[in-house]
């Protein structure tokens, strides 16, 4: 994350305090998920406890995000193959990073 630009390493919390120009910097308990790949490769998570942190309490959500199950997708495409008047219909999905 650091050779990305997404993130910076500091040796003291005094470090962190001077970087921002605040005296009041919340701390977030972190955990590290592993998961072993089909290939045998590595996945690596980063877990952010952001409900003790108290990061949330400032924070506001709009709305709540629900994503659309399986058999919410087909029937939708069902629906545009009926409506188009088509013999079938694509899908495009994306899976993004960081």
């Amino acid at each position: 994350m650091t050779e990305r630009g997404w993130a910076d390493v500091y040796q003291s919390l005094d470090e962190v305090k001077t970087a921002l120009g605040h005296t009041h910097v919340p701390l977030n308990k972190m955990g590290l998920v592993v998961k072993t790949r089909p290939d045998g490769s590595l996945k690596y998570r980063i877990v952010w406890d952001l409900l003790r942190s108290g990061v949330n309490e400032c924070s506001s959500q709009g709305q709540r995000v629900i994503l659309p199950r399986i058999l919410d997708a087909g029937a939708d495409g069902l629906a545009a193959v009926e409506r188009a008047g088509a013999s079938s219909v694509r899908f495009l999905a994306f899976d993004i990073s960081d």
